[in-house]
């Protein structure tokens, strides 16, 4: 519904938009609607203009959404499995936000988008880490504790394929913290990992919280 009012009712000319920060997100919420339809060719092109409208922000502000441009890129590109592109961006939002903006979520989620293209491009796994600990050490100091456990499940996907161990470690990590907190919406992925982990190197059962044994049917 918000899509289609977005699309049918505004009525805007994305040629003629004023330069503040409602048409900043109209045009971010744009690229996140035709995200949502699968359009990622559309969706790239809202964030391309949003980009060159956040320039014409005053500062800092330029400087903030123009890193938050370059994060959203970074993610779509990385669904599309460019990862040399998704890398890029990932580097651009860190280099934009690092000169202002350190210790923030959206340098983090930058690290995160390095870390997974990185290990993606290369497999190097230890190069991985340490970018995904960058992450969690910004959530550390910001107090994110939600995020910092989100990165605990990117961390397990790293080890999914040659250490299922560890990547149950980090995915029960990030699984408990969910279930405690009642997100629903994490925790199901979570346990999809389980699944695909115990699938892939065909473990029977696994100990979790409170020595309690889960099956792969479970």
């Amino acid at each position: 519904d918000a899509c289609n009012y977005l699309t049918n009712d505004v009525g805007v000319n994305i040629n003629n938009l004023p330069s503040d920060i409602y048409s900043f997100f109209y045009l971010i919420n744009s690229s996140k609607c035709a995200e949502s339809a699968n359009n990622f060719n559309e969706s790239v092109f809202y964030l391309m203009k949003a980009l060159d409208l956040s320039k014409k922000l005053p500062t800092p502000e330029n400087v903030m959404r123009k890193g938050h441009v370059y994060k959203f890129l970074s993610a779509r590109y990385y669904s599309l499995k460019d990862y040399e592109k998704s890398l890029h961006y990932a580097n651009m939002c860190i280099n934009t936000f690092l000169a202002k903006f350190k210790n923030k979520i959206g340098t983090g989620v930058g690290y995160e988008f390095k870390g997974l293209s990185t290990y993606n491009l290369t497999k190097n796994t230890n190069e991985a880490l340490v970018y995904l600990e960058k992450a969690q050490d910004i959530y550390t100091l910001i107090s994110n504790i939600s995020r910092y456990h989100y990165v605990e499940k990117l961390k397990a996907e790293l080890f999914l394929e040659t250490k299922p161990d560890l990547a149950l470690q980090h995915i029960f990590k990030f699984i408990d913290y969910f279930q405690l907190n009642k997100r629903k919406v994490h925790f199901t992925p979570g346990s999809l990992i389980v699944h695909q982990i115990m699938q892939k190197h065909q473990i029977r059962s696994v100990v979790i919280s409170n020595n309690r044994i889960i099956t792969h049917q479970q």
